[in-house]
Parts: structure tokens; sequence; C-alpha cells
């Protein structure tokens, strides 16, 4: 039986264009506000699991692993959709590449990285996005961009996907009971890491970039349900 399993990233730091030597590391912050920050979903249903799943911190990585026996499967595809409507720091700070200058990233800054050496990557839910800038005041619209990305793998009866820190399998999708089509793993960054995203780990020219920025306008419109809605 084929099982379909999806990571969702609710946002990063793509460290690379493209994979480099078969591994696509992403930058990531913690989502302090919101535990647990990786939630893994079976056949659209939450699955339990104490102690909860976080992000590491500290610099440490996170790794996402398609293995089969004691293998750890490499392969990563790239759709279109993320060429196309990836958000580039080049859209934000035109300005700057005109002049030939760039935005560079500060690892020493991030809290930890996502490493892929397998998987589908595509775009999701893509619309376009407001950005404020500080300082001064001001606003700009994107064309549409991704909003989140997603990696897909299919996966056969003797293939699982693991999520590995330091070495130790934190989560893996065999072992769990009852067997599921369907698995979805989400990685939250909530509104409070934009500042950590778009703003702490900026360098320009070799330095600590000092602004102004363009900061992501205030997340998405949660549903709402009326009150003792079951």
């Amino acid at each position: 039986m084929t099982t379909y399993a999806t990571v969702v990233l609710d946002s990063g730091l793509f460290l690379t264009a493209r994979p480099d030597s078969g591994k696509w590391e992403v930058g990531f912050f913690e989502s302090k506000e919101s535990i647990p920050s990786i939630r893994v979903y079976y056949d659209g249903k939450e699955l339990p699991i104490s102690p909860p799943l976080k992000t590491p911190t500290g610099g440490g990585a996170l790794e996402v692993q398609l293995v089969e026996g004691s293998t750890v499967k490499k392969g990563i595809s790239i759709d279109s959709s993320l060429i196309d409507y990836g958000l580039t720091w080049d859209k934000l700070y035109d300005k700057l590449y005109k002049k030939g200058e760039a935005i560079e990233i500060d690892r020493s800054k991030l809290d930890c990285t996502i490493e892929f050496q397998a998987g589908y990557f595509r775009a999701s839910m893509i619309k376009a996005r407001r950005f404020k800038q500080d300082p001064p005041p001001g606003e700009k619209w994107t064309d549409p961009v991704a909003h989140n990305v997603v990696v897909h793998y299919p996966m056969n009866d003797a293939e699982e996907l693991r999520l590995v820190q330091r070495g130790n399998t934190i989560w893996t999708s065999k072992g769990h009971p009852g067997s599921a089509s369907l698995i979805e793993i989400e990685i939250v960054s909530d509104h409070s890491t934009a500042p950590e995203f778009f703003q702490k780990c900026l360098m320009h020219q070799g330095r600590q970039y000092a602004g102004p920025f363009w900061l992501p306008n205030q997340g998405d419109p949660t549903p709402i349900l009326p009150p003792g809605q079951k």
C-alpha cells in the first residue's frame, strides 16, 4: 500500500537556491507561543505525542529522513511553482539588488536548521502579501507569493519517514497502531517569529543589516467559529 506523507513548512529560510550536495537546509526559529510546534496527523486526526515535538534550539538540526531499511534515501525535486512564486529577498529589497548588493543570512542567529535529503517541494497557498517598512513607516504589496511550502513523500510499505535530532529518532511513521494512507507533519512558525525571520538574522556587506526592514503584515485571518461550537 502506498502511504502519502507531507511535511508542511509554515515559514523558513532556504539557505541555498537549490539543494547543495543532495541536502537542502532551511533556517528556522522556534515558535515559543505555539507548542507543540511540530504536529502530526494520521488520516486527518492529530496523533497524540508525549512529550510534545518541538523544533530544536541552540543551532541544532532537525533531519527529515526518508528511510528504507538502513538506507537514508536521497533525491530532491522542485516543482516550478516554488521557483515561480517563492518569495526572494530581491522582491523586498529591490533597491539594494539594483545596486548589485544582496541580503545575506547570519546562520549563527538561527534557532535551528531543518535538513532534507529527499522530497518533492512545491509552493502552497499562493497569494499577494502586504509588507510594512520599519523605519520609516511604509508598505508594499508583493505579487502572489507562496505562503507555505509542502514536501511530498509517496512511501511504499518498506519505507518510513523519520524526524531525527542529534542522531536520535524523535518520531517515525512506523510503529504506530493502525495503518494510515495519509500522514501530515506541520512545522509551525507563528507570528511571534516574524522579526526573527525578517529582521534579526539579516546581514548586508558582511555586517548585521541596520534597516530599513520589510516585515510581513499581521498573520492571515484565522477562521472564527460561534461560541460553544463543537
